[in-house]
């Protein structure tokens, strides 16, 4: 007799053993299937967030209103499947984000949270409430601008001395409202951030100012200033622009130019003009990967003359340097509207030089010469040279030191309209 109530007993926990494994088998399938839905349906989530959130912002950039921007939003979430009419789905789009995030108010980032439900295979048996993912998605639209705001010549280097100079007997004029800008703190006992020798004149007009990282040092000479210089200015950033892309392109090697002649654009290794050469160069890029006689990527001699309207010329890492003599004429303009094979927008941008390519590029010429677009050469040296007449500068100059100097005028017209502006541009923040 006991021993059947021993085996009832028996019986009976085993009983409870094969319940408890069986419950505890199903939150195992619960956790790997169950989980894995989880899973599954936060990374649909998260990049519906994503697209949603990206088309918000380039619909901002493209200036639709903040009702059209959600809406787009919400269109794009329910393309990915995440409808915000079901109701297993929540999608919610806030311009600008709320807090707490970090953007909260910043009418320049879209902020998308997504709620999906996952239909439970197993973890109901354990679980009595739904299985939900929620994720959020914060994007930011940054206007196209100018790449340095309000500086029509900009001496990038951090630290080294007389990044900016001015000499000889060319008169300087700034006119526009830009400013010049020296990013070095160098002070006057090593030698000063920007310094004046000779007997130049240097005004800036219309609101512009001469700021300089560290110290403005007057050697002595005849020259005038004006404005006086402010120094201690705080060092500015200069975003980086990615070289432009070449792929595709017409190479035509080493090219020497002795009679009329049109280029077209495409790859060389070195363009030279000879003296009395007349020479055209027709719209479009030209990237000029080496050097010809005298480590020179583009040099014009003697009175040769030079126009080329809607061009880019890219000096690559390689690449020698610019050069324009005094008595050439030079007539080079940037284009309107210029997109390399990789649909990157270079209108503006006259020349740009790799960001490790140190060579100098100096810029010269004739009465009237003109040079109209962004020069962007971040570790290079850069030299404006005033003649007997006046040669223009229609543009921005970024480069590693700036010096202005000669005999002659020299005109800089800030013209934000013809400079090269950062393309609007659209990117996640989380």
């Amino acid at each position: 007799m006991r021993t059947k109530v021993r085996r009832v007993q028996e019986r009976g926990q085993i009983a409870l053993l094969n319940a408890f494994a069986i419950i505890v088998l199903l939150g195992f399938a619960a956790v790997a299937i169950d989980g894995s839905m989880l899973y599954v349906q936060r990374r649909l989530a998260q990049n519906a967030a994503d697209t949603a959130s990206l088309a918000a912002v380039m619909a901002m950039t493209q200036g639709y209103s903040g009702t059209q921007m959600k809406y787009i939003a919400m269109e794009k979430a329910k393309k990915n499947g995440f409808d915000n009419t079901d109701a297993e789905t929540a999608v919610v789009v806030n311009w600008p984000p709320d807090a707490p995030n970090a953007y909260a108010g910043n009418a320049n980032y879209v902020q998308v949270f997504i709620t999906g439900t996952v239909n439970a295979a197993f973890a109901h048996f354990v679980y009595d409430g739904p299985l939900q993912v929620t994720v959020e998605a914060v994007a930011h639209a940054r206007r196209g601008e100018d790449f340095a705001p309000g500086y029509a010549i900009f001496a990038t280097n951090l630290d080294q001395c007389q990044t900016l100079e001015f000499d000889g007997n060319p008169n300087t004029a700034l006119t526009g409202g830009g400013s010049i800008f020296s990013n070095s703190i160098c002070d006057c006992a090593a030698g000063g951030a920007g310094v004046m020798n000779g007997n130049g004149t240097l005004n800036v007009y219309n609101g512009g100012q001469i700021r300089l990282g560290g110290c403005w040092r007057d050697n002595g000479g005849s020259g005038t200033v004006f404005p006086l210089p402010v120094t201690g200015f705080p060092q500015q950033p200069i975003p980086d622009i990615s070289p432009p892309d070449c792929s595709g392109l017409t190479d035509f090697g080493a090219v020497t130019v002795k009679t009329p002649q049109t280029l077209e654009p495409g790859l060389y290794d070195s363009i030279r003009f000879n003296a009395n050469a007349d020479a055209t160069l027709n719209p479009g890029m030209y990237c000029i990967a080496g050097s010809g006689p005298g480590g020179l990527a583009f040099s014009t001699l003697g009175s040769a003359r030079v126009s080329g309207d809607g061009v880019l010329l890219y000096f690559m890492e390689a690449a020698g340097g610019f050069t324009s003599s005094a008595n050439s004429e030079v007539y080079l303009f940037a284009s309107d509207f210029l997109v390399d094979p990789f649909e990157r927008e270079w209108a503006g941008m006259l020349i740009y030089v790799h960001p490790n390519n140190k060579e100098n590029f100096i810029l010269s010429g004739t009465s009237n010469s003109t040079y109209s677009g962004s020069i962007y050469a971040p570790s290079a040296y850069c030299e404006a040279q005033g003649t007997s007449g006046t040669v223009a500068l229609q543009t921005q100059i970024i480069c590693d030191r700036v010096r202005l100097t000669g005999t002659g005028d020299l005109l800089v017209n800030y013209d934000m309209s013809k400079n090269y502006h950062l393309p609007d541009a659209v990117e996640l923040t989380n």
